[in-house]
């Protein structure tokens, strides 16, 4: 497996119910011809395209049907959008360690600093 020196973390996280609406656009296809033809709870849909409902393995199921698409696309996007979720909010704690204890690194060595080695004023 080739491995990367630097990983990149996305700036944001798009919802698999974007690409759904794009899909369904580009079919001439409505959220409504979505619950007619998937048989799916209203609620649901409406849920999953505000993005507050995940793709199942089910939802992929119905989807494939509904728009000629594998449901292993959507299976990954899903998964994708949460890895996506979890790589920015690793990124947000990652950032806010290093503000808070950014005066007590050595830049340069990658060590440890004691308090009064990083403030003079406190020996």
């Amino acid at each position: 497996m080739k491995k990367y020196t630097h990983k990149m973390t996305p700036g944001e996280a798009f919802h698999p119910s974007e690409t759904v609406r794009e899909e369904l656009e580009a079919a001439g296809k409505k959220q409504s011809d979505l619950v007619k033809a998937s048989g799916l709870n209203k609620s649901f849909i409406s849920l999953f395209m505000k993005g507050e409902r995940s793709i199942s393995v089910n939802f992929a199921l119905v989807l494939e049907k509904v728009l000629e698409i594998p449901a292993e696309f959507w299976i990954k996007l899903q998964k994708g959008y949460e890895l996506d979720l979890e790589l920015i909010e690793l990124r947000k704690i990652r950032t806010g360690f290093l503000n808070i204890y950014q005066p007590f690194l050595s830049i340069k060595s990658n060590k440890f600093k004691t308090v009064s080695q990083s403030h003079p004023n406190l020996e």
